[in-house]
């Protein structure tokens, strides 16, 4: 009965390509794809309760699920660090627009972790989940626009997004705002502010 379900899933085209798509470049509106990993066999060996709900849930196509799976194998939680499936994990809920696991992809794509380094395609998923206000990739995607890395530079929406990240707690924002303290003028500080204060109010934060 599982094994049907499952087929349905996969029939109807919710996830279709393998991993080989990682080698490839991100689309101007991107959709990942990928196949789940995990099957029935073996879920029902897993010891963990937990963990057989959630992999159910994620092959299902709960993207809450597939992004809370990632994290399983990303940090070895209930089952044995995988860090490829992982980032098949994340992909799949990426495609749904999770926010957080558009960033951890981003974070494995950037550093070539279970995944081809893609500095490009890190860059833009960064982007997608700093403009649903992820604050972490705020200031990954502010790294990015400060370096020109997968992005044209522009230092003044880099410290923008570093004091938004900052203003949350995020450790990068603290470290992007002094570092860029010391280099902007007055001038392109006070245009960051304003930036900053445009983009919080237009923008939602989840977390």
């Amino acid at each position: 009965m599982f094994h049907t379900a499952k087929n349905r899933i996969l029939s109807a085209a919710l996830l279709c390509i393998s991993a080989s798509v990682f080698a490839q470049g991100l689309p101007a509106d991107p959709t990942f794809e990928v196949r789940p990993i995990i099957t029935p066999g073996v879920l029902e060996k897993k010891s963990s309760t937990a963990l057989q709900s959630l992999g159910i849930a994620a092959e299902q196509g709960d993207a809450k699920a597939q992004y809370q799976l990632g994290m399983s194998y990303l940090n070895g939680l209930n089952t044995k660090k995988d860090i490829e499936k992982a980032a098949q994990w994340f992909a799949m809920a990426a495609s749904q627009g999770d926010d957080r696991a558009q960033v951890r992809l981003g974070y494995l794509t950037e550093f070539g972790r279970g995944v081809q380094l893609d500095i490009n395609r890190s860059t833009q998923l960064y982007k997608m989940s700093s403009e649903q206000g992820n604050t972490e990739a705020h200031a990954r995607y502010a790294r990015a626009l400060e370096l020109g890395q997968g992005v044209q530079k522009d230092p003044i929406k880099a410290f923008a997004l570093y004091r938004l990240a900052n203003r949350a707690g995020e450790q990068l924002g603290e470290k992007g705002v002094e570092r860029m303290n010391k280099i902007l003028t007055s001038e392109q500080k006070s245009r960051a502010r304003d930036l900053e204060n445009k983009i919080r109010k237009e923008m939602p934060t989840r977390y």
